[in-house]
């Protein structure tokens, strides 16, 4: 469920969330943004110091709308294919209902004239492996992880696939195949990088 945001530091976070999802770092407008929250440009420079310091705490709110949901996720299968389908799942309900969040986010990855963009994409690749390090985590705990790769490998692995895939939703609109049939056929191809009984063969 959506935050509701109702003070005026709030409604500029939410209205900058709105403005940089929409535009690059450096084409996105404070004036805007101050038209978006119905509040003076004076009072949005009042709470926010300037551009870098909303972007920033733009990116922190983001965080925290994510923290939030994927704290009450919690995994309720054994089974590796289901467990690897109810976080491709969670991620892509998350986006659904957090669209702004999820155009920033792709944002802060491609977008070059962002000024301070190596130290954002140390942040933003820790945001993007907050679920899938809680999957490699579920699989060891199941003693089912396999040894064979590094579990830096394995996070690198499942980020790239998932993302791919959400991309294919919300960025082409498309699929070759139903979803529910795709979901199924990339957790089966996960599961099988994953599981320790992969090295048995």
């Amino acid at each position: 469920m959506k935050q509701k945001l109702e003070n005026p530091k709030a409604k500029i976070l939410e209205a900058a969330l709105i403005e940089f999802s929409q535009h690059s770092y450096e084409t996105a407008s404070t004036n805007n943004i101050s038209k978006l929250a119905k509040l003076s440009k004076g009072t949005v420079f009042n709470y926010y110091e300037n551009k870098e310091n909303l972007f920033k705490q733009v990116l922190e709110y983001s965080i925290s709308v994510f923290k939030k949901e994927l704290n009450t996720f919690k995994f309720k299968n054994s089974e590796p294919q289901k467990i690897i389908k109810e976080a491709i799942e969670f991620i892509y309900n998350f986006y659904k209902e957090h669209q702004n969040i999820y155009n920033f986010y792709l944002r802060s990855i491609y977008d070059m004239s962002i000024p301070f963009r190596t130290e954002l994409l140390k942040v933003v690749k820790l945001f993007s492996t907050l679920l899938t390090y809680r999957l490699i985590h579920n699989f060891k705990k199941l003693s089912i992880l396999t040894p064979k790769y590094s579990e830096e490998s394995l996070l690198y692995i499942l980020n790239s696939v998932i993302s791919r895939l959400i991309d294919s939703y919300f960025i082409e609109n498309e699929s070759p195949i139903d979803k529910e049939k795709l979901f199924d056929e990339i957790c089966s191809i996960i599961s099988d990088i994953l599981i320790i009984d992969n090295d048995k063969n």
